[in-house]
């Protein structure tokens, strides 16, 4: 459970076989299966606190942010939006739950982007010394 918002055995049991299926796919050697299983555990718990906390500070993300995403992953397998649902169709992926997967990994890339550009600190002098180089 992760504040409030309880991490069932069906996405772990859902995630472990993504993860296998990537694994088999690629013809890499899984951890044994305590190990997988703890991976796994542990990224949903962090992925859950780090949603929780794009959520608090504000960080949105727009339906049309999600679309283009979903074609971008089209693009990137070479296919068409409608193609790739019917892929996901016939993997038994629901298409609102692969949109909210969309929207999970864009929210968690703008919360890593503000968190990097609120600690980067570039100063005059540090391009001063860049550019003399």
């Amino acid at each position: 459970m992760n504040n409030s918002e309880p991490i069932t055995d069906s996405e772990i049991r859902s995630e472990v076989q993504r993860i296998r299926a990537e694994f088999a796919a690629s013809r890499q050697a899984l951890p044994p299966p305590d190990e997988l299983r703890k991976g796994v555990l542990e990224r949903l718990i962090t992925e859950r606190a780090q949603l929780q906390l794009a959520s608090e500070l504000g960080i949105q993300v727009s339906d049309a942010s999600v679309a283009q995403s979903e074609q971008a992953v089209a693009r990137q397998n070479q296919i068409d939006v409608p193609e790739l649902r019917r892929r996901l169709a016939k993997d038994g992926i629901p298409l609102s739950r692969f949109r909210a997967q969309l929207r999970d990994q864009f929210l968690l890339t703008r919360l890593r982007e503000r968190e990097v550009d609120g600690r980067l600190r570039i100063s005059e002098q540090d391009i001063d010394r860049a550019l003399a180089e």
